[in-house]
């Protein structure tokens, strides 16, 4: 604006581009652009809803604004460009805990608490020269399905609930091929794989020694 010889009167008009929450009791909200957290609310950044008490669960959201409009979610919704009054559904949660004293590989869940009649998925992971024997959920063993294991809360009298898993050595097949009337013999010795000087096929495991013993001419 460039002054002229004479006096003016200067207006304005702005545009509100920071947004209130106003939030029910029992849930918290954080904002986001992108994956970058925020302070403050802008028209179309993301709000996250989550409950204050870690027990529970947040399943749907609604943020209404002006005189009937409102965002939804389930656990989160894009901001209007209005300010909003946010109410959330919170349920009971489930913990499922890895148990502690798994040896030969590890156990992880896909979430650390579940709704009743939610599902949680375990990942049983042999360590090197093992694979999985049993998965369990408390003393229950688990079945997989399609090769994964996953366990459903009940949608009555559901309860926290402690995954676990045993591995086992894999057996690997030692075959000797010509063996020239000498002898075969695998260490540490077990059963079928002793000494065997016309043996053809052993059962062994990782970190075995298979020694071939040529006879002497």
């Amino acid at each position: 604006l460039t002054m002229p010889e004479y006096g003016v009167t200067v207006s304005a008009t702005y545009t509100k581009n920071v947004f209130a929450i106003a939030i029910a009791e029992g849930v918290a909200v954080k904002t986001f652009v992108g994956n970058t957290e925020v302070a403050k609310a802008a028209k179309d950044s993301t709000v996250v809803v989550k409950p204050t008490d870690d027990t529970k669960i947040v399943t749907a959201v609604e943020a209404a604004y002006g005189t009937d409009s409102k965002a939804t979610g389930t656990d989160s919704f894009t901001m209007p460009g209005a300010d909003v009054t946010v109410t959330a559904t919170l349920v009971q949660g489930y913990k499922a805990t890895v148990g502690t004293g798994i040896t030969n590989g590890s156990v992880a869940v896909d979430k650390a608490l579940v709704a009743a009649g939610g599902s949680v998925e375990i990942t049983a992971t042999p360590s090197a020269g093992y694979e999985i024997d049993k998965v369990f959920v408390g003393e229950d063993e688990l079945e997989p399905t399609s090769g994964k294991y996953t366990y459903t809360f009940p949608t009555e009298n559901a309860a926290d609930i402690t995954v676990s898993a045993t591995f086992k050595a894999i057996n690997y097949t030692a075959t000797i091929t010509d063996y020239y009337n000498g002898t075969v013999v695998v260490t540490p010795a077990r059963a079928g794989s002793e000494t065997a000087p016309a043996l053809t096929a052993l059962n062994v495991k990782q970190g075995d020694i298979v020694t071939v013993a040529l006879p002497s001419t």
